[in-house]
């Protein structure tokens, strides 16, 4: 893959522009046996280079859905640490990760496996700039809005209230004590008001259970609470997957999330189809405690995706098929 030739270039500015470890920073990075050793080793050495006291830890692969241990030489490692880089979630749901935030540690995270392209596209290949710029908009815009509506050709009908939630502008740059970041950006997610959640969710491409879907399912949504799995084999798949958590919090909808990177495409990692330009990501279980929802923490996380919605906000379109409203003041990337 030709992203190898540039992991040096890539690693460097991501150090050195999106972490800014300081001289003598615990700077920490983790991968896992599935993640590409080059790359893991490339931002090693930037830390080094950035004068960071940096380690890289590997452990084994988790597969998805399986609820993450690890051993005391790594969760020690996280506590201990002023700078996490992960190239993997799964850490983030332990109590060391939850402590280490909580202490001021900042984490940025990514899942770079079937993305690698987008990794360097979507950083050094765009206006990251304006990407931050027309996400400091929909959080505004969502700020000020009561109601959010979503609707899609496929069948997507769903509506909630945005109240005074909490807004995470996820830019994949890491700028307060505490704060957990995903990479590349941009995202902008909120937590609608759990009661208020009503109406179906129409899943058209993938979602973090199954990957690329070969044909869409439908969710039926009541209080916030997935009542009804509908479809193919799509909808079995994602019933049958619900049901062996033995976990209701899996069954609630959890953050509402609009992606707005211009190089982001549907692959078999979610991570990078949830930031497709006004891609709109729906998530279901554990609940970020920055969000300030109701649901709490969770073993599990799931999210689904409706890649070409229209996104009103009391009444007004926000984004329509890919595309933001410029009468709102987003600018072209």
């Amino acid at each position: 893959m030709k992203t190898n030739l540039y992991w040096d270039e890539f690693a460097e500015a991501l150090v050195t522009r999106m972490i800014q470890p300081s001289k003598g920073d615990a700077f920490l990075i983790l991968a896992n046996t599935s993640t590409n050793q080059e790359l893991a080793q490339a931002c090693h050495a930037a830390g080094l280079r950035a004068g960071a006291d940096t380690q890289l830890m590997i452990y084994e692969r988790i597969p998805w859905g399986e609820a993450a241990h690890f051993g005391p030489i790594i969760l020690d490692a996280i506590r201990a640490s002023r700078l996490i880089l992960g190239f993997h979630s799964n850490f983030l749901r332990t109590d060391a990760a939850r402590e280490a935030l909580a202490q001021g540690t900042k984490i940025l995270s990514t899942e770079p496996w079937d993305m690698e392209e987008f990794l360097v596209s979507g950083f050094l290949d765009v206006n990251y700039d304006a990407m931050i710029h027309n996400g400091q908009i929909v959080a505004k815009l969502w700020d000020k809005a009561k109601e959010c509506v979503v609707i899609s050709d496929d069948g997507t009908d769903i509506r909630f209230d945005l109240a005074t939630r909490p807004i995470s502008l996820d830019d994949g740059k890491l700028t307060e004590d505490g704060e957990l970041d995903y990479f590349p950006g941009v995202q902008v997610t909120i937590a609608p008001v759990e009661e208020t959640i009503n109406g179906r969710i129409v899943v058209d491409t993938s979602d973090d259970v199954q990957g690329i879907l070969r044909k869409p399912y439908s969710m039926e949504i009541e209080n916030g609470i997935i009542t009804d799995v509908k479809g193919g084999l799509e909808a079995i798949k994602m019933r049958r997957w619900i049901e062996t958590r033995n976990d209701e919090k899996i069954k609630r909808l959890c953050h509402f999330t609009i992606g707005l990177n211009p190089k982001a495409q549907i692959t078999p990692n979610l991570m990078e189809g949830e930031r497709i330009l006004g891609c709109v990501t729906f998530g279901f279980g554990s609940q970020p405690q920055k969000l300030d929802g109701t649901i709490g923490l969770s073993p599990y996380h799931m999210d689904v995706l409706v890649t070409s919605p229209t996104v009103y906000l009391d009444g007004e379109v926000m984004c329509d098929k890919n595309e933001l409203n410029s009468t709102l003041g987003f600018v072209e990337i």
